[in-house]
């Protein structure tokens, strides 16, 4: 069953309840205490509550930004992506004009799930592009800075 959309709260439970269980497989717990864990697995700002299996995983499935919240901002926002394998992933910002403003990552991080925020303080109001890219995979997304 599909519930409503996530806000930048609940997204931050979500995590941390996904690190809670990985953890607990990692320390090897009865199998059967797991099964009755439910979880929240998230599909594209929307998520679903299921029984969380021995052979679940825990990784995600894509590379991609998965929430830029708030978006309009005034000055920050956070941007919540995923990773599904280990790599150098580089998250920069551009102005409209396409012109690189800075880069908020430039470094080798591991498969899951990922959280930065961006403080635009310094920078005034427009439309601004999230680029997040490793290798030959690039995703862009917009954002509304509001003074």
């Amino acid at each position: 069953e599909l519930y409503g959309d996530l806000t930048g709260e609940v997204w931050d439970n979500l995590i941390k309840i996904r690190k809670k269980v990985k953890q607990m497989m990692n320390n090897n717990i009865n199998r059967t205490i797991l099964d009755t864990i439910y979880i929240p697995i998230v599909f594209h700002n929307l998520y679903k509550i299921e029984t969380l299996s021995s052979n679940t995983t825990l990784n995600p499935i894509n590379f991609e930004i998965n929430q830029i919240y708030p978006n309009p901002f005034n000055p920050t926002t956070t941007i919540h992506y995923s990773l599904n394998k280990n790599v150098n992933v580089e998250v920069s910002i551009y102005d409209i004009s396409g012109r690189l403003i800075t880069t908020l990552i430039n470094e080798f991080q591991i498969a899951g799930y990922h959280f930065i925020t961006w403080d635009a303080s310094n920078y005034s109001s427009g439309i601004y592009f999230l680029n997040m890219s490793s290798g030959e995979i690039s995703e862009t997304k917009k954002m509304v800075l509001i003074k």
